[in-house]
């Protein structure tokens, strides 16, 4: 019953969730067009079943998503907004699947998210809180990433608070 043109602007294979969020906008709209048949909880139920970062787009802001993520639960933003982040988008893209087939649970941090979300919220931003498990399994895809990684590292002198990779 719809007709979509979309221009995208979020890179593809940024981890920035690009395609989820388009899909929950499109949720959103059609909802929004038929009259509202649907709440705004259900709709980010629902659409777990597409994929499981697209009910994070429901939320309002910062939140805590566990299960395969599709759990969202909206918390205060533990960054302050004025915070200059830097996104650099290499023209390579990882394979999210091929990432995720690397990826080694018996080798994840397994640190408490919430604790790191109280380090953050309580110091701010540091290399130390900034954990991302996808990463050793996305350097295995594409090693460029790691060595990306490490340029931008050196090239700050320490005077970054962090880098680490999206997604």
């Amino acid at each position: 019953f719809f007709q979509v043109h979309l221009d995208k602007k979020v890179p593809t294979g940024a981890g920035l969730g690009g395609g989820s969020s388009n899909a929950a906008t499109a949720l959103w709209a059609a909802n929004h067009f038929s009259g509202h048949a649907a709440s705004e909880k259900e709709l980010q139920e629902w659409s777990g079943e597409i994929g499981s970062d697209i009910p994070f787009f429901f939320s309002h802001g910062a939140a805590y998503c566990t299960g395969r993520g599709e759990v969202v639960e909206d918390i205060p933003s533990p960054i302050l907004s004025e915070l200059p982040i830097v996104l650099i988008k290499p023209q390579e893209a990882c394979s999210t699947a091929e990432v995720y087939k690397r990826l080694r649970l018996d080798r994840t941090n397994g640190i408490d998210p919430l604790i790191l979300l109280r380090k953050i919220s309580d110091h701010g931003i540091s290399q130390e809180v900034c954990i991302n498990d996808l990463e050793p399994p996305a350097f295995d895809v594409l090693p460029s990433l790691e060595r990306l990684k490490q340029r931008i590292a050196d090239a700050g002198r320490g005077q970054y608070k962090a880098v680490f990779m999206s997604g």
